[in-house]
């Protein structure tokens, strides 16, 4: 019976420490000699898109679709970094090269986004 118990005791635990697995980030590429690079599809419930940025860029996200979208986040090596609202766009100042995550969601079930990645 204690060894049903400590059985039992042991897959629960390990049933709830297990970390639950994450949707991978979209990756978005720029094609040879753009600045920009775009995503269409669903973002409704939140997706996180990840971008290869320089140092000493100015980084654009556009709405480019019909519905409205909502720039959760955008991480970089540092950590969150703040932007500003520029029309249906949000800037971003970017310090430090490498990987940025950037979670965005929408008000529908179709949308249009625009990444530009500008050298000062």
């Amino acid at each position: 019976m204690n060894k049903l118990i400590i059985a039992i005791t042991i897959a629960l635990s390990s049933a709830f420490s297990m970390p639950l697995q994450a949707k991978a980030p979209t990756k978005v590429v720029f094609a040879k000699g753009s600045y920009c690079g775009s995503f269409t599809g669903n973002v409704r419930h939140g997706r996180t898109f990840r971008l290869g940025l320089l140092a000493n860029q100015d980084f654009i996200i556009t709405n480019t679709g019909d519905g409205q979208i909502n720039v959760a986040s955008v991480k970089g090596p540092n950590g969150i970094i703040r932007g500003s609202r520029i029309g249906n766009a949000k800037g971003y100042y970017i310090s430090k090269s490498g990987p940025h995550d950037i979670l965005i969601y929408a008000n529908s079930n179709h949308s249009s986004i625009e990444f530009c990645a500008y050298s000062r």
